[in-house]
């Protein structure tokens, strides 16, 4: 043999009685009905008073607690009962699918007893356990049930274990009678075909189905069966080319539901390979996918001579086995890819410094740092690999690019090469939202780490296969996803020819990014504000965020008089005498629905108030723009996504803490460089790369402010030019004085940058998944002399029309200028049909102008 555990994976033979696709989705969405009943009689039964002693459900938690199962995990907050009952509902609900898979006996209908008996002859750790949850320890009347079934080892253990002459509770007739629905329910479904999963296609809807929330919050997407085989097999390359020991340890750091260690054991089965990995070990910290894991087991014998761990652990918080005994270890998985980790930066760097340790001395409060779940995996994988070994971990693809990555991607060159890098694009995992990509990246440890200047990489190259451009969206994350297909046929050795595969060297230049220039990069040599590592030359020293309030409830609203009325009330109270001022507080408190930190904050903010004199001021009532706004409604502000906040930069909210987070310093950063959001004109513009929302720009002339979170897809920034323009700036503003002397110099300088992002130009960029800051062609040659009076011209006229087409509002936002305008169309109608046929003829003349923008980029990009 070749040393590796390369095996043929054959596809599950088709069988009539295996449902389809479409059916697999309607048993799930029955299944998560019966959960959700099953979960809600539990519930009712642990909660019912019982002076006798604990109820049978009470002791069916002891039961279960026997076997070391631990309902409440560090990361669930929720009432014990709750999350018991949750556990018991899946679970139950899963047992008897693998059950029903098991039983083979078609002459004998299938009952709970008889599902017990099919898990008994599976054998395995949690054999007892899933007989308990299905129906051992429910307190059964054993002499009415089993007598109706022939005797068996499972029901004669019930009856030893509870008291058969002592008939179950009401609420617990409840349970087992939706047990029995259940039963019936699956009895009258065909089995699913002997030897095959029946979990494999089913779980992941069924808790879609069951508790949809939950299920994202903890980023339970099952990984598709063809990017499991696609990446054992790529373990087998990293294990040939390093010439891997026999001894290899094979470590899955977040398990789930057990894809990858299926297709690990299913493909050792396949083969007599003596060499082939004989310990492999998988941690799940979340109890439901630990059980079901264990219990996809069932349906398989173990292959001999593997020693299996499957621990029910945190596996950021396990202790570190490769100091012991030196071992080369494979990781490999799909790891969470939360990026708002309960974790921060800081902490997980003191325990897997290697790769986190410069990135966490680097941040600071003011700048972006690594966030994600996913990169503590990474920092997880490389301390266990550190005698020797290979990474192959999915995960989105933000670190191949972003800037808060950078030290982190340097170090992880330092110590691994990088034998092969698949992007896949967005929409692999169906409910994940559309702006995340991801990645498979096979690295191999390397004998020593290189130098601190990396320079022994100039020889090296990457091999990067793209398959982004594969992705169809009518068939994005299903079966028949063209990547899907690839990925399944690469799996099998008949990959496609195309696409064919990139190769590239990461370089200093670019912040050694993994992923190689966009085509055409050498065209946009500029950028709009300085970053670090950054190759292009700047047109502005800084952006500025928007406005963080840190207390929306208090100091933001969506009208004028709405918020103009609560600050004065806060005025008020923070006034009143003290021993009316804690009951005032309360009824402020109470009708901003405030919870027992935010009332705290608000306390706070009122002595500010009546330490500082603070009164009521008009003038710091300002519009800002709020929630998401989509990418049609650029260049003048939004009034549909307007709203109000009260500015005060006197004011200091303390800091947001979170439950398992170190607590920030100092104060909330809200009114960082106050003087700054008074300067206009002002650029506001977003850092997204969402081709939905991001790369747009509003040029504003006076009054409106920025805030900093329009929402999860959004992050405004603002700029302007005054005493903030780098060299390439400056020049491009002596450029704009000679071609457009009409306009304003700032107001020329402006409207130009908004007219690069607001053209076709960022849309195609955002669409390519890129980096969050448009580059910009350069414009100071004959070509742009040439069309920078146009650009200049149309994004005036842009602004004017998108601000025209507005319908008005009744509060007092501040109004885009629209001179242009009433001189080309004349004023707006008020008659309705008159002014349907003027705005028809804006949407025109809109069309008109963004077509001769967007051909005018073209041109400025053009080769």
């Amino acid at each position: 043999m070749d040393g590796s555990f390369r095996g043929t994976v054959t596809p599950a033979r088709a069988s009539s009685s295996m449902p389809d696709s479409t059916s697999h989705a309607a048993l799930a969405r029955e299944l998560a009905a019966d959960a959700q009943e099953l979960r809600a009689r539990v519930l009712a039964a642990l909660r019912v008073p019982c002076e006798q002693g604990p109820t049978p459900l009470r002791r069916l938690r002891e039961v279960v607690a026997a076997h070391d199962v631990r309902f409440r995990d560090d990361a669930d907050r929720r009432d014990p009962d709750d999350v018991f009952a949750d556990v018991f509902a899946q679970c139950s609900t899963c047992a008897l699918v693998v059950a029903r898979s098991l039983h083979g006996d078609a002459a004998r209908p299938f009952t709970r007893l008889l599902a017990a008996n099919a898990l008994a002859r599976a054998g395995g750790e949690l054999t007892a356990l899933a007989r308990a949850l299905v129906v051992d320890t429910l307190r059964l009347d054993a002499s009415s049930e089993a007598s109706s079934n022939a005797p068996s080892e499972a029901s004669s253990e019930a009856s030893s274990n509870a008291p058969s002459n002592n008939p179950p509770d009401e609420p617990t007739r409840a349970v087992i009678a939706r047990l029995d629905q259940l039963a019936c329910r699956l009895a009258a479904r065909p089995p699913v075909e002997p030897g095959s999963d029946p979990l494999a296609r089913l779980y992941e809807p069924l808790l879609a189905a069951y508790d949809g929330a939950r299920r994202r919050a903890r980023g339970v997407y099952y990984t598709p069966d063809a990017i499991v085989d696609y990446m054992l097999e790529l373990a087998d390359e990293l294990r040939r080319r390093a010439g891997a020991p026999p001894c290899v340890h094979v470590l899955e750091p977040a398990a789930g539901t057990g894809a990858f260690l299926r297709g690990l054991l299913r493909r050792l089965r396949a083969r007599d390979d003596v060499e082939a990995p004989r310990a492999v070990e998988a941690v799940e910290l979340l109890v439901v996918p630990h059980v079901l894991c264990q219990l996809r087991l069932l349906t398989r014998d173990r292959p001999r001579d593997v020693e299996l761990t499957l621990r029910r652990a945190d596996a950021l918080e396990l202790e570190d086995t490769n100091d012991v005994a030196p071992t080369w270890t494979l990781v490999l998985g799909n790891p969470p890819y939360r990026n708002n980790s309960e974790r921060t930066l800081a902490q997980v760097a003191a325990r897997f410094p290697a790769l986190l340790a410069r990135a966490s001395a680097a941040a600071t409060a003011q700048a972006r740092t690594i966030r994600d779940d996913y990169a503590w995996f990474f920092a997880l994988a490389e301390a266990r690999t550190r005698t020797g070994g290979a990474i192959c971990l999915i995960t989105p693809d933000s670190y191949l690019r972003k800037p808060s990555y950078r030290l982190f991607r340097e170090d992880l060159l330092r110590r691994y090469r990088v034998v092969r890098l698949t992007r896949l694009g967005a929409g692999v995992f169906p409910g994940v939202g559309p702006r995340i990509g991801f990645a498979i990246i096979a690295l191999l440890r390397r004998p020593a780490p290189l130098d601190e200047r990396l320079e022994a990489l100039s020889g090296e190259r990457v091999e990067l296969l793209d398959l982004a451009p594969l992705a169809a969206s009518a068939a994005t994350g299903a079966p028949d996803d063209p990547r899907l297909r690839w990925l399944a046929a690469a799996a099998r050795g008949r990959a496609p020819t195309k696409p064919r595969p990139h190769h590239f060297t990461p370089a200093r230049e670019h912040s050694f990014r993994l992923v190689p220039p966009e085509p055409g990069a050498a065209r946009l040599p500029l950028q709009l504000v300085a970053r670090d590592a950054t190759v292009r030359a700047p047109l502005f020293r800084r952006k500025w965020p928007g406005v963080i309030t840190a207390f929306d409830r208090l100091l933001a609203a969506r009208e004028r008089d709405e918020l103009r009325t609560r600050i004065a009330r806060l005025v008020d109270v923070a006034r009143a005498r003290p021993s009316r001022r804690a009951a005032e507080l309360d009824a402020l408190a109470e009708s901003l629905e405030l919870d027992p930190r935010q009332r705290a904050r608000l306390e706070l903010v009122a002595a500010q108030v009546r330490e500082q004199h603070l009164e009521l001021e008009p003038a710091r009532l300002k519009p800002v723009f709020a929630g998401s706004i989509p990418a049609t409604r650029a260049w003048a502000p939004p009034l549909s996504h307007a709203r109000w906040i009260y500015y005060e930069p006197r004011l200091r909210i303390p800091r947001n803490t979170h439950a398992n987070k170190a607590t920030g310093w100092g104060w909330m950063q809200q009114w960082r460089d106050p003087a700054s959001h008074e300067v206009f004109p002002k650029l506001i513009f977003t850092t997204s790369s969402n081709p939905r929302y991001g790369f747009r720009a509003h040029v504003v002339d006076a009054g409106w402010y920025a805030k900093l979170h329009g929402a999860a897809s959004q992050q405004f920034h603002y700029l302007h030019a005054r005493g903030n323009l780098d060299e390439a700036g400056l020049a491009l503003l002596d450029m704009l004085c000679e071609t457009c002397p009409e306009t304003p110099r700032d107001h020329a300088l402006l409207h130009l940058v908004a007219a690069l992002y607001n053209s076709a130009h960022g849309r195609a960029y955002a669409a390519r998944e890129a980096e969050p800051m448009l580059p910009l062609p350069r414009l100071d040659h004959r070509l742009g002399r040439a069309l920078a009076p146009r650009l200049v011209a149309d994004a005036r006229w842009l602004r004017q029309l998108h601000a025209a087409a507005q319908p008005p509002v009744a509060d007092a936002f501040p109004e885009t200028p629209i001179d242009l305008l009433r001189e080309r169309l004349g004023p707006a109608p008020r008659a309705p049909e008159a002014r349907a046929r003027w705005l028809a003829r804006v949407e025109d003349a809109r069309l008109a102008a963004q077509r001769r923008l967007d051909e005018a980029v073209a041109r400025l990009l053009a080769p």
